[in-house]
């Protein structure tokens, strides 16, 4: 969660930097300079945040840093199923009767277990806060949000240096139509 809030309170920090830019306006010649010379790293930062979603996606979400083979703990069997309306019913929750070393009955969700699967036996293990099947670990919590902050704040990064070019060629001759300006400075 920490890490989602920092992320959160960097892309705000950066709009309002972008906002306070736009009203401080130096010589148009400087100006223009600035913006083009800045456009690099906002792509460059933009790629970064791209390549940062394409990490959690593929650690929290796809294989939830389960590199090594986990051991089977106990067996768990679905009693019911539900579709689960926090995902507006794309998963499945279900009540599993789980037989360890005693027997309990625990609530799942993420689609561990499907309707399909009432009756069967499937491998679970312990993860230390709760039962989860082995061949399909649940993902992480806030892995889902911090993957769509990563990925607004790559595509907000890098179109502002298009933004950026329409400021710096409107600087450079205000008087023409957009058609007529070149896409480079002289």
């Amino acid at each position: 969660m920490g890490a989602v809030a920092l992320i959160a309170i960097g892309l705000v920090g950066a709009g309002v930097l972008w906002q306070n830019s736009l009203t401080r306006r130096p010589e148009p010649r400087t100006e223009t300079r600035r913006l083009r010379s800045q456009a690099p790293w906002y792509v460059g930062a933009g790629l970064l945040a791209f390549v940062a979603a394409n990490f959690t996606y593929g650690l929290f979400i796809a294989a939830r840093a389960d590199f090594w083979p986990r051991q089977t703990e106990g067996s768990g069997v679905a009693t019911s199923c539900d579709r689960d309306w926090r995902y507006l019913g794309a998963t499945w929750r279900c009540n599993v009767d789980i037989t360890a070393e005693s027997k309990l009955s625990q609530e799942m969700d993420h689609s561990q277990f499907t309707e399909a699967d009432i009756g069967h036996p499937k491998a679970v293990t312990f993860t230390g806060l709760r039962w989860e099947t082995v061949d399909q670990p649940d993902e992480h919590r806030f892995a889902k949000a911090l993957l769509i902050l990563l990925m607004a704040g790559g595509v907000a990064l890098s179109a502002k240096p298009l933004f950026d070019l329409a400021r710096a060629r409107d600087l450079e001759a205000p008087g023409l139509p957009r058609r007529h300006l070149p896409l480079r400075a002289p």
